[in-house]
């Protein structure tokens, strides 16, 4: 009986409660329809910059990829460097950047290129992994290959330090840990450790007999020039 009469009375509070939405919404039917277009709007803005978000994104990798397609070097050069510069996406810049200095080390390597350009280039490929450094961080795969590039660099340069530091940084990055990316750079700082011991430099030029045995060449007797025990007779004529 009394659960009967407690069921009894929930039903008469949901009918009230029913009624009294009924009446709310008879009252109020302007105010509910604006919101309900408010929600929408909002639904379908973010539909179409979603909807835009991915077309732009797209539009990115196909820019990208198409690249590969350039005519000159120079051509494929400027167009990563634009396409970093105008798609802010973290994958796609960092791996316009990435594409950017390992072109730009190719092409200071070339044969026809001369110094200028050679240093013009190097400048330009430095500056765009020390971008996937600084401007990409969480880009894991991108910052190992800048690293690897810098750390390159130094070694041709003979700057050990700054190679190891590098090597370094993949190294202690807890990201790394189970990625080949930081054994590559164990393997290349032992490497780079071994090449610095190896380097001898040559021994300063002494007046001892010792030294002058190793400074003179093979071939220097046959170029070398002997001065003369007596003067020639041309050099003993007087001008007239």
């Amino acid at each position: 009986m009394k659960a009967s009469r407690r069921q009894q009375l929930r039903t008469n509070e949901l009918a009230q409660n029913l009624t009294q939405l009924v009446e709310f919404l008879k009252a109020n039917t302007g105010s509910v329809l604006a919101g309900a277009a408010a929600v929408v709007v909002l639904v379908a803005l973010g539909i179409y910059w979603y909807s835009a978000n991915v077309s732009r994104k797209q539009q990115g990798w196909t820019q990208y990829y198409a690249t590969q397609m350039s005519r000159t070097p120079e051509e494929r050069l400027a167009a990563l460097q634009q396409l970093a510069s105008d798609y802010k996406d973290p994958v796609l810049a960092s791996m316009a950047l990435l594409s950017l200095g390992d072109g730009s080390l190719q092409q200071a390597k070339a044969p026809m290129r001369g110094p200028e350009d050679r240093q013009r280039l190097a400048s330009q490929a430095i500056g765009a992994f020390n971008e996937i450094i600084n401007n990409y961080p969480e880009q894991t795969l991108a910052v190992a290959g800048a690293r690897f590039k810098l750390a390159g660099l130094a070694e041709d340069g003979h700057d050990w330090q700054e190679a190891r530091r590098q090597y370094q940084a993949i190294i202690s990055d807890k990201r790394f840990e189970r990625l080949p990316q930081r054994q590559e750079a164990v393997e290349a700082e032992k490497r780079l450790e071994d090449l610095s011991q190896n380097v001898v430099f040559a021994p300063a030029t002494t007046t001892g007999p010792t030294s002058r045995k190793v400074a003179t060449p093979p071939t220097a007797k046959a170029v070398s020039i002997k001065p003369t025990s007596k003067p020639s007779k041309t050099a003993s004529r007087p001008a007239k």
